[in-house]
């Protein structure tokens, strides 16, 4: 071990010691990481949760391998911790314990770190700062948090290990790091400055620098994303996840600084508050008792050495610094949370900062920030920005129709496919959990399930079944043979009902099965005769652009006469939500009394489409106006304005490892 090592854990007694005199100022911030996250262990699975416990349920040793298909590179924080928390139940009490567990061990360490550089008083103050950061809490109520804790945590095991002179040890929990979160690279810098400020032998530093490169490199050629940023075609990678730095970019990074010291970002809310001030208070006890509890040993921060302040702030500020930037610029959606890892630069030298002055003053300079902190939590941001409000809210919806389905089936058969007309306006989170994260898996403990939209039919499987979620998020089952519906809450609407069996028959007829449509469509209960005539009329449709004319003559036969006018409505309700796999423009003009060759038909259409904001049919109700009256000025205009490239994500494509 070089000497200059040795100096500095000698002074400090090493680690041992400090479970000595300073044993309570060693664990105080630890407590209060784990006090101010409490509120948050009731929160459910959430997001990537699903998608990380459902590849999990059936891992595979060949899983641990690098994916092409898959951005990220993660098998620690993801497929190994996952499968772990799979094993021990899967249930999120585990989780948040788990994840409690690990930013414990996270501040304990950075506690120790300081410590041993700079002094227990010091040490205390950094670990609090940390320990306070407002997002800090969300990483344990979220569990896929974890990714940033076991970062964080391999980080500062990677500054242990490289102050105590492990060669071999340093290296592979920082390759550790970099497999439980991809940032851990900006750590890099601050790593070798810390190496060489606290080890002046040039060949020891050349050493270090050659592994950590040889490390580096290895994970960019085997890590899939990494290849993609560095070797990908530019248009390619920036499309998703990442971002090319842009204007937006610098926005994020000042939204960055202000996370760090706590700043708000918008208006907090009192109701929000309440859950958490049992904590905060807890939080001011414990604060009050770190800053004037007599010290067990002499804080070095007192007569600092020149060399000391140089081996703590260059790294520091390099552990602050590149992970802030990496994270604001390339990320293409910034959210709070990203400030934790940068965060671990900055409680360093505030710690030793306010180490430095009296503690009356330290204390009331902690105590706002802690206070403010909490006060951050209840912030209300855009409802896509992931932070705890709004996990909360989510958290709120999920847990409401989880019940829903348990009242209603305590199981479902292997293999079930169960169709979900979701139909809570202004709840995109519901849309994207039900479909995208398939939580039904996790709800139920059999990966072999599947949430479909009622109108994109799915091949195969075993059983079906079908549910629609109603604005009040009570869920309702149809039996799809009987159309009998059943619920464990009030009354089902009649007109959701209707609405569920519309596109649960219209998704059956994309995938051919057109009698089965009609049959469900005919007899669909409980409309007034106008009704009748929408449901027996979209039937036609159906019949006609499946090839079935002389079956939908007959039907049209019996059916009373429709005016332009309602026909008109009629057709916007059936084509305004496109259904892959079936084109039923002209069958739907044609079953309601129009002429596909109506030039000002199509007109009308076109503008009603555009009214109500559905681009898709617009556009091709356009292209249809183009193709009958070429020079028609509104068709180009509708076309210019809508016919844009959309990277939206189709939030009905099963997860990845489907």
């Amino acid at each position: 071990m070089p000497a200059r090592s040795r100096s500095i854990i000698g002074a400090s007694g090493g680690l041992h010691r400090l479970f000595s005199g300073d044993r309570l100022l060693a664990v105080i911030p630890s407590l209060i990481a784990l006090v101010l996250t409490i509120p948050c262990f009731g929160l459910p699975f959430l997001w990537d949760d699903f998608d990380f416990l459902g590849r999990s349920a059936s891992l595979q040793p060949r899983e641990l391998l690098p994916d092409q298909q898959v951005l990220f590179y993660r098998p620690i924080s993801r497929e190994i911790y996952f499968g772990l928390l799979n094993f021990l139940g899967g249930s999120p009490i585990v989780g948040h314990v788990l994840n409690g567990l690990c930013l414990m061990t996270a501040i304990w360490l950075l506690v120790a770190f300081v410590r041993n550089l700079v002094g227990m008083r010091a040490a205390f103050f950094a670990g609090t700062v940390m320990a306070a950061l407002a997002p800090i809490p969300l990483l344990v109520g979220w569990i896929s948090g974890i990714q940033d804790l076991l970062a964080m945590m391999f980080l500062l095991a990677t500054l242990h290990m490289e102050l105590r002179g492990r060669k071999l040890l340093a290296p592979a929990l920082f390759a550790s790091a970099l497999l439980a979160k991809e940032t851990s690279i900006a750590f890099l810098p601050a790593i070798l400055l810390f190496a060489y400020t606290t080890e002046r032998a040039p060949h020891a530093i050349g050493r270090k620098v050659l592994t950590y490169s040889a490390l580096v490199l290895v994970w960019t050629i085997f890590h899939p994303g990494v290849r993609l940023l560095l070797f990908g075609p530019p248009g390619q990678w920036s499309e998703g996840y990442l971002n090319a730095p842009s204007a937006g970019g610098i926005a994020a990074v000042w939204s960055g600084i202000l996370v760090l010291f706590n700043v708000p970002l918008g208006a907090g809310s009192l109701e929000e508050l309440k859950p958490l001030l049992a904590a905060a208070l807890t939080v001011v006890l414990f604060i009050f008792v770190g800053c004037f509890w007599p010290q067990g040993t002499v804080s070095r921060v007192d007569a600092p050495q020149r060399s000391v302040w140089l081996t703590l702030v260059g790294p520091a500020s390099l552990m602050l610094i590149p992970p802030l930037l990496v994270t604001s610029l390339l990320i293409r959606n910034w959210s709070p949370y990203y400030s934790c890892i940068p965060a671990l630069g900055l409680s360093l030298l505030t710690g030793t900062w306010l180490a430095r002055q009296r503690r009356s003053w330290s204390a009331l300079i902690l105590l706002a920030y802690v206070l403010i902190g909490v006060w951050c939590r209840t912030v209300e941001l855009a409802p896509t920005v992931t932070t705890e409000r709004n996990m909360r809210t989510t958290a709120a919806t999920l847990s409401a129709v989880e019940r829903g389905f348990k009242n209603l089936r305590s199981s479902f058969p292997r293999d079930a496919h169960v169709y979900v007309s979701v139909q809570v306006g202004g709840s995109a989170s519901l849309y994207h959990h039900i479909y995208r994260y398939q939580p039904l898996r996790v709800w139920y403990r059999e990966p072999s399930l599947f949430f479909l939209d009622p109108n994109r039919y799915r091949p195969g499987g075993g059983d079906e079944f079908l549910f629609w979620i109603d604005p009040a998020l009570n869920v309702i089952e149809i039996d799809p043979g009987t159309l009998v519906a059943r619920t464990s809450g009030p009354p089902p609407d009649l007109l959701a009902y209707q609405k569920t069996l519309r596109t649960f028959a219209l998704g059956r007829a994309a995938a051919g099965k057109v009698h089965e449509a009609v049959r469900i469509l005919t007899s669909i209960p409980g409309g007034s005769s106008f009704v009748a005539n929408y449901d027996r009329r979209t039937a036609a449709a159906v019949l006609i652009a499946s090839g079935y004319r002389s079956e939908a003559a007959s039907l049209i036969k019996s059916l009373p006469a429709m005016s332009r006018e309602d026909a008109f409505e009629s057709i916007l309700g059936v084509l305004h939500e496109p259904i892959p796999g079936i084109d039923l423009d002209d069958a739907a003009m044609e079953a309601f009394g129009l002429s596909p060759r109506d030039t000002d038909a199509n007109i009308a259409l076109m503008f009603a489409f555009e009214q109500f904001g559905f681009a898709e049919p617009a556009v091709r109700f356009a292209l249809r106006v183009q193709a009958l009256a070429p020079e028609d000025a509104d068709a180009k205009r509708v076309l210019q304005k809508w016919s844009r490239p959309s990277r939206q994500r189709d939030v009905t494509v099963p997860i990845p490892h489907d």
